[in-house]
């Protein structure tokens, strides 16, 4: 018997997952639902899901894992919604960039017996819906795995397995420590990006300064081309990490701005020592990547994905620390 897995929303990250587990050879049923006919249809036609459905409790109904590949600010009433109609035993992940808030949803709405894996995918390619989604879209990259308290370990180890299958490299971390980093790391530089663009057009001076936008402007400024939506809900979920960096951001403006009033050795220092820690970053890139521990074989970890939805939900072993429910 082939185990459902529900997809909750089908644009560029669903759509991905879909197609990278048809390619790994699940042997799943995969359901997708999405507020947009036109994706779902999208998605059934390129091989994502096996088949959609409009109507979200059956989507879930009797699934073993539900994947929300939704805005963040659509998942608490997301899980409100399914929380009566998924299976007991159940995984419910997600793939939001903010974890805290999720995770204390999860853990306040789904019913004991469900357990919920925060998941985020920290994909580097650029692209929206599902006609940029690829079967590879995770290959080696980093894939964020949070538990919530009331998670299992078999849910856990279900999830990394999951991960590894469709190549990536579970990474783990505690809800805040991650929401402060993805803040300084992806959430800043799109409001930085917003500044800038918004500082340039609404000038009095645009119509000449837009002459002159080369190849630096477009880079800035590359960011704002992200989902406005997507990053109005993240500024809402992470709002006290984003603020921090914000306020450490401009302190170093200013910093930079008094060095350029003074002008001297130390700009120039400051301008070689910034250059010299990206060309160390970028240059340690795959040595951080090489350093993680290598992924086992597709083949094993699809195999054992499938033998963990068939019968592993059953036995539920709580986490360390955690007393098993009575």
């Amino acid at each position: 018997m082939r185990q459902k897995v529900a997809i909750i929303g089908t644009g560029l990250i669903g759509g991905s997952l879909g197609l990278a587990m048809k390619q790994a050879k699940l042997d799943l049923e995969i359901v997708g639902h999405d507020r947009n006919g036109d994706a779902a249809g999208l998605a059934k036609k390129r091989g994502a899901v096996d088949k959609t459905e409009w109507n979200l409790h059956n989507a879930v109904e009797g699934a073993a894992l539900v994947i929300m590949a939704i805005p963040v600010m659509a998942i608490k009433a997301t899980l409100e919604a399914i929380a009566s109609t998924v299976r007991p035993g159940a995984i419910i992940t997600d793939t939001a960039s903010t974890k805290y808030q999720v995770i204390r949803w999860a853990e306040d709405i789904l019913p004991r017996g469900v357990h919920f894996i925060g998941g985020h995918p920290v994909a580097g390619q650029m692209g929206s819906g599902i006609n940029d989604a690829s079967a590879t879209f995770f290959n080696n990259r980093i894939y964020c795995l949070m538990p919530a308290r009331t998670a299992s370990q078999q849910s856990l180890e279900t999830m990394i397995n999951l991960v590894q299958t469709i190549g990536a490299h579970p990474f783990f971390l505690d809800p805040l420590e991650h929401d402060a980093f993805v803040a300084a790391m992806s959430h800043l530089p799109f409001i930085a990006a917003t500044a800038l663009v918004r500082m340039t057009t609404q000038s009095p001076s645009w119509n000449e300064l837009r002459r002159l936008a080369g190849i630096d402007f477009e880079n800035a400024s590359a960011a704002v081309a992200a989902d406005p939506d997507t990053y109005n809900d993240i500024c809402q979920t992470n709002k006290e990490a984003i603020l921090r960096w914000i306020d450490e951001y401009m302190t170093r403006l200013a910093e930079m701005r008094n060095l350029v009033e003074q002008g001297g050795a130390d700009l120039r220092a400051a301008f070689s020592a910034a250059q010299e820690e990206r060309a160390r970053w970028m240059a340690t890139r795959d040595e951080v990547m090489s350093e993680l521990p290598p992924l086992p074989s597709a083949e094993g970890t699809a195999g054992q994905f499938r033998q963990m939805l068939l019968g592993g939900l059953a036995r539920e072993r709580p986490l360390p620390g955690e007393k098993k429910s009575k």
